[in-house]
């Protein structure tokens, strides 16, 4: 995620919290994390080209992140959907 789109946080301690999953991945906990990252974005980028394509809305509409972690992943999905 870019630089200042999240809450600024211990980065030992989140790694921390990815430690598990990364061992049932088989992986590292960064990569972990980035997998999730990733898997998340993409779920909700599908969700809101589905949502355009059913309103017929175009690319000029702006995509508006409410509540809960969106805003931080709004960056990221705005990426993906370019």
């Amino acid at each position: 995620m870019a630089p200042g789109t999240h809450p600024a946080t211990a980065p030992d301690a989140a790694l921390a919290a990815f430690v598990p999953l990364a061992a049932r991945m088989k992986t590292t906990p960064e990569n972990a994390a980035r997998a999730l990252l990733d898997a998340t974005v993409s779920k909700i980028a599908a969700a809101v080209e589905d949502a355009a394509r059913v309103y017929n809305f175009g690319p000029d509409v702006p995509i508006a992140a409410l509540g809960g972690s969106g805003p931080a992943l709004a960056g990221e999905v705005g990426r993906r959907l370019g």
